[in-house]
């Protein structure tokens, strides 16, 4: 059959075999190449040159560096390719004082922390000393020496460990406290919840305010403000604010 080709058109055949049989060739060796050099990535990667040699923290005053390290877990020297930072994140939220945590990589064996640590906001009893608590009820600290500034809460049980989270009545009572501006904080520092449930304001130096139950807060918090500021409160006995449109001023 190639003896009836014409001998011009058999070379040109030939030329195109060869020409495709290179370009074959070419795609071969490339693939291989793409193979080798996934390989080696993937390598690499799992290599222990790339696990997490280092962790730097940021962010974190009430917090210790080594605390924050131990709760992530990257003091395990795990992969870097097998860290999760939602999973770290979650860990080191759990401590009492942090609140949030974005973690990073940074290659080839750092991660990275910023730590948003939390705000006390009021005073609570606890076992072996005066509790720091958050707005959101979290136990932050038990402390012998409670600093100034902060309101506090009487009449409630005592608090839990670190870590944990009021409820009941305490939370109702925090819920005041840690709307409480701190120029009021300083005339009236204690809310207490007394019988029925409901919360008082105890006022320096003398009287109480009749808060209520935990609901228009804003609004009673304002009444209590304005009376203590322009009301001459010698011999002042309550503030009722219970109706926080028609509050009430007695002496006795």
């Amino acid at each position: 059959m190639d003896a009836l080709i014409h001998p011009r058109i058999r070379e040109r055949l030939i030329g195109l075999r060869r020409q495709e049989g290179r370009r074959r060739l070419w795609v071969l060796l490339a693939s291989s190449g793409v193979v080798v050099a996934v390989v080696a990535v993937v390598a690499l990667l799992h290599s222990p040159l790339l696990r997490v040699e280092r962790v730097r923290v940021a962010g974190a005053r009430r917090t210790s560096v080594a605390a924050i390290v131990q709760a992530s877990r990257l003091d395990r020297h795990p992969l870097m390719l097998d860290v999760d930072g939602t999973a770290v994140a979650r860990r080191v939220e759990a401590l009492p004082w942090v609140d949030r945590v974005r973690a990073s990589k940074d290659y080839p064996g750092t991660v990275a922390l910023v730590v948003t640590e939390r705000t006390p906001v009021a005073l609570a009893p606890a076992n072996g000393g005066t509790a720091l608590v958050d707005a959101s009820g979290r136990v932050l600290d038990v402390v012998a020496k409670p600093p100034n500034g902060l309101p506090r809460l009487v009449g409630v049980p005592p608090v839990g460990a670190p870590g944990s989270v009021v409820s009941g009545g305490t939370r109702a009572a925090l819920a005041v406290a840690s709307a409480m501006p701190p120029e009021l904080v300083a005339r009236a520092s204690e809310v207490a919840v007394v019988d029925g449930g409901e919360l008082e304001l105890h006022v320096v130096p003398a009287g109480v305010v009749l808060f209520g139950p935990a609901v228009q807060v804003a609004e009673k918090l304002q009444a209590v403000a304005i009376i203590l500021a322009r009301a001459d409160l010698r011999g002042l006995r309550a503030i009722d604010v219970r109706v926080p449109s028609a509050p009430v001023l007695t002496r006795g």
